[in-house]
């Protein structure tokens, strides 16, 4: 299933475009993820575990394209002017149980939040898990951070309901804990 490109305008007035990752997005898309998790809030991982040598920046990108390319899922990019502004992807699961069930991580670099594009890209996760044949996905999910109360407030605004809470499952760098809402989306 393809994705149509899709041209937005920000609230700041400047356009962006939400499309499928390319490799030619490879070194933005690397920065993006890096200033996401310098940010400190929003992700587990941590920055000596992003992409930082060109062959690793280029595995990531590949491994995100190839989730178009065999049915998986599909990772898309929010592009600003010549560079990524936020990126997001829905992975299936790979287990045929639990196959109709896509799973969504969504990042957007500091500079770029607040301006629509983690809306404009979760609604185009949400389109595609739609646009799948045969009722294929027919659930999404994702997990948030419950002190990050503006990703909630989009969620919940897309219809996602918190399903349930590790409670205090993440333990920031100061010592602070905080819990982990599981939230989903039923298609």
């Amino acid at each position: 299933m393809t994705f149509a490109e899709r041209r937005i305008v920000m609230k700041d007035g400047r356009p962006a475009v939400i499309r499928p990752v390319r490799m030619s997005d490879a070194e933005s898309l690397a920065a993006c993820n890096r200033s996401v998790i310098a940010a400190g809030t929003g992700m587990t991982r941590e920055l000596s575990q992003c992409a930082h040598t060109p062959e690793e920046v280029e595995a990531h990108a590949r491994e995100l394209v190839s989730l178009a390319e065999t049915g998986a899922g599909i990772a898309l990019a929010a592009i600003v002017g010549d560079e990524v502004g936020g990126a997001g992807m829905i992975r299936r699961q790979p287990r045929r149980r639990v196959r109709h069930v896509g799973h969504i991580g969504v990042g957007i670099a500091p500079a770029f939040q607040g301006l629509g594009l983690g809306r404009a890209i979760m609604e185009g996760l949400i389109a595609w898990a739609r646009a799948q044949p045969n009722n294929a996905v027919s659930r999404v999910d994702l997990f948030v951070f419950a002190d990050n109360v503006r990703a909630i407030r989009l969620y919940e605004s897309l219809g996602f309901v918190v399903e349930g809470r590790r409670r205090r499952a993440v333990r920031y760098e100061d010592g602070r804990e905080t819990d982990d809402l599981i939230m989903g989306l039923l298609l």
